[in-house]
């Protein structure tokens, strides 16, 4: 489901997947897309879209090897090259490594989404 509903995303919208391949493996990866900024968003930022990364993927085999970091920084630099103002992306919260990478990135909490098994 996960897959099929990413997929959908990408259809959709104006997209960039970005993957490195060591020996025919998939060591790091990245997925893109250009999304409209909803309405909501629009009181905080003055633009109508920007890029959401869908997925980050990083072998657990690779992580110490800081490859996705200087992955990362190249294509920061390419989207704002490319007229790119704010990246949106989701981190789940137990996932205190992605979170901790990204406030080291200059990536700000917004919002915190709350969830409870009923």
């Amino acid at each position: 489901n996960y897959t099929n509903d990413l997929l959908e995303k990408i259809e959709n919208n104006n997209w960039i997947i970005y993957i490195a391949i060591d020996w025919n493996n998939v060591i790091w990866c990245i997925c893109l897309i250009i999304d409209k900024v909803d309405d909501e968003w629009k009181l905080e930022v003055n633009i109508d879209k920007w890029w959401v990364i869908l997925e980050l993927y990083v072998d657990q085999n690779y992580r110490w090897q800081q490859i996705w970091q200087k992955l990362m920084d190249i294509w920061e630099k390419y989207l704002i090259i490319n007229w790119c103002k704010y990246i949106y992306l989701d981190v789940f919260a137990w996932n205190n490594i992605a979170h901790n990478f990204y406030f080291k990135k200059w990536y700000k909490n917004r919002m915190i989404t709350m969830i409870k098994k009923v």
